[in-house]
């Protein structure tokens, strides 16, 4: 029995596939531009070489250009309600996902390869705080549930 926040597919892509477009239905009508919620953008990894302390002092950039571990917080940050997502490389060659705007997706690097999680369930995160106020989504799985989800993948060429 698991009461998972999320569940999908993992795509690993070649690694030079690593700037991630998206164009989605967003909550709101206007974002500031470098906002990680907003409603279409273009971004590419800011990884760290480890796990960063919390800083002591202002760091000198915009928050969505901290690095982490798996690439930062603008690449990774879990976009909801997906119409079309892709991670290309610089020819623009790699994959897009059209998801109609009822999938989630979220990019990562470990640094030898590039991860697209296509989620076809997503609640928003794991946070005590939030916890009653996402209770309503969640979806527990016990053992013998059945899940699905539907979504397109193409790959794309210049």
């Amino acid at each position: 029995d698991v009461d998972p926040r999320q569940w999908g597919a993992v795509l690993w892509i070649d690694p030079a596939c690593d700037t991630l477009h998206w164009v989605r239905d967003a909550q709101w009508t206007t974002y500031p531009d470098e906002h990680i919620g907003r409603p279409a953008g273009t971004t590419r990894p800011h990884r760290a070489p480890a796990a960063l302390p919390y800083p002591v002092r202002d760091p000198g950039q915009p928050w969505f250009l901290d690095p982490t571990v798996l690439g930062g917080h603008d690449f990774t940050a879990t976009r909801t309600n997906v119409r079309e997502a892709a991670l290309r490389d610089a020819e623009g060659r790699g994959v897009r996902v059209l998801g109609g705007g009822r999938t989630a997706v979220r990019a990562f690097t470990d640094g030898t390869r590039v991860g697209l999680f296509v989620a076809g369930f997503h609640t928003g995160g794991g946070d005590g705080f939030f916890a009653t106020h996402f209770a309503e989504e969640r979806r527990p799985l016990r053992k013998g549930n059945r899940m699905g989800g539907k979504f397109v993948l193409e790959l794309v060429g210049r």
